[in-house]
């Protein structure tokens, strides 16, 4: 853990944040529900951007089984429930206070908290020191079998501004060779750190792959939660996939000049 577990928040972008986050996304006010219902569950979705996380998510929030979000996401999304909770105080985050509206806000009445939790985000959540006593975790790395894809999505929803079909684009991505592999060392340092994570602990974790989630998101997601649930349809109305032609021109571009540069080095 950081010798330094303070964690600042900038307070004066809190309102941008807000504006630019629409009323769609699970991290809004309306999906702040008190149960009434005591934690004894918590599903970490280990992901990396781009991974489906968002799907999953969305999909668990629907089986009524969790809410995951990037409860952890130092950005944009902490600030901003640690705003609207008040756990901030001279622009510090009152870490304690943070975790009990987590708790109390976002447990489902089965008593499961869902949070996921992208690699890049492991450092601000170990700022939290262990929580989890007295509750059953559960781990899911939730992993892409095609990184190249992955990258190129990355880098298209960093240049618009679309992390989801929620978002509104902003002006029109351009191909960059540079950018995408940068996106794909990132995406690779990201599984390796989750990898030392879960080494560390000694934890039991599934992994599941996007690719079979899209295949069989019954199957997938009963294999989380250990016991038969209902799965409603794979995308909600609202939520709509994303990827398109430009993704897969910028996948087959980028390929082929990765793929040369990786002969001429051997």
């Amino acid at each position: 853990m950081p010798g330094n577990t303070d964690i600042k928040v900038d307070t004066a972008s809190i309102a941008s944040i807000a504006a630019a986050i629409p009323k769609e996304d699970l991290v809004d006010a309306q999906y702040d529900v008190d149960c009434s219902a005591a934690t004894t569950d918590v599903l970490l979705i280990l992901s990396t951007q781009r991974s489906g996380s968002t799907l999953l998510a969305d999909l668990m929030r629907r089986s009524k089984l969790c809410l995951p979000h990037e409860y952890f996401q130092p950005y944009h999304y902490l600030p901003l429930l640690a705003d609207r909770w008040g756990c901030i105080e001279n622009g510090l985050l009152d870490k304690q206070a943070y975790l009990d509206n987590l708790f109390r806000f976002r447990t489902f009445p089965n008593g499961w908290l869902g949070i996921n939790l992208h690699g890049v985000h492991l450092e601000t959540f170990a700022r939290f020191g262990d929580f989890s006593r007295g509750l059953n975790m559960h781990y899911v790395h939730l992993q892409r079998k095609d990184l190249i894809s992955q990258a190129v999505s990355y880098e298209i929803a960093s240049q618009t501004g679309q992390w989801s079909s929620f978002f509104e684009g902003s002006g029109e991505a351009r191909y960059n060779f540079r950018s995408v592999k940068k996106r794909l060392r990132f995406i690779e340092e990201q599984n390796a750190a989750i990898q030392a994570y879960l080494a560390e602990r000694v934890e039991p974790c599934h992994t599941i792959y996007y690719e079979d989630l899209i295949a069989a998101p019954a199957a997938t997601l009963q294999a989380i939660a250990g016991a038969d649930i209902e799965v409603p349809p794979l995308r909600s109305e609202a939520l709509k996939k994303q990827a398109g032609s430009i993704n897969q021109d910028w996948v087959e571009r980028f390929s082929a000049r990765y793929s040369g540069n990786q002969r001429r080095a051997r």
